[in-house]
């Protein structure tokens, strides 16, 4: 009846990975709290998978998740929102740190540190590899896209995250990769949303249109 009416209550669920950077998620719900403050909004950071899986299963309204190239989505809407290419960072003194680019190739027989084996985000480098013919190593399995500076700082491993994420790191090297891995970026959410939803849905367009 409310919506009916013209006003926006409830409640609205949001999902996303740690390693969102296609939109500021904070921003946007700043602004669509503004606009519709008689609804609670809750939000929580998880990996892809769980995130789609909370969407189809209608404990979440909308997720903002991370997949490999060539995967595809079932059971949700969803838009894309960017493709990025993955870089790698490196211990700054580290022998390749100084290269003006790097291959797959040059990393197959470093110590990497990634996301657990499985998830979406592993999966954007498993890929990668494989469809080089080249086997990696992955000896530390994080569950934060952070932990991942921590690592290279300490000269303990090498990584591959997304562009975006590897500016804001510090004390590391990034080199971009001639066949970087690419991981696509998406909001999902469910084929019938709450008033709720569809209002923090329009919000999210209204963001990007105006990017």
């Amino acid at each position: 009846v409310a919506a009916a009416c013209g006003q926006v209550r409830g409640r609205l669920s949001i999902g996303e990975i740690s390693s969102l950077t296609a939109l500021d998620l904070v921003d946007l719900l700043a602004v669509f709290h503004e606009r519709y403050p008689d609804v609670d909004v809750r939000w929580l950071t998880a990996k892809s998978e769980l995130l789609v899986a909370d969407v189809c299963e209608r404990r979440l309204d909308v997720g903002f998740i991370g997949l490999w190239q060539g995967e595809t989505l079932h059971g949700v809407k969803h838009r894309l929102l960017a493709r990025e290419e993955l870089v790698a960072v490196l211990p700054t003194g580290h022998r390749l740190a100084g290269r003006a680019q790097l291959a797959l190739a040059d990393l197959a027989d470093e110590v990497l540190v990634d996301f657990p084996e499985g998830t979406g985000a592993r999966r954007q480098t498993d890929e990668a590899f494989h469809a080089a013919g080249l086997r990696h190593r992955v000896q530390f399995e994080i569950g934060h896209i952070r932990l991942v500076e921590k690592f290279v700082q300490r000269g303990m491993a090498l990584g591959l995250v997304p562009e975006r994420i590897a500016r804001g790191f510090q004390g590391v090297a990034t080199v971009s990769l001639v066949d970087a891995p690419v991981r696509h970026l998406y909001a999902v959410w469910s084929s019938s949303p709450t008033p709720a939803a569809r209002a923090f849905l329009d919000v999210m367009e209204q963001s990007l249109l105006a990017i």
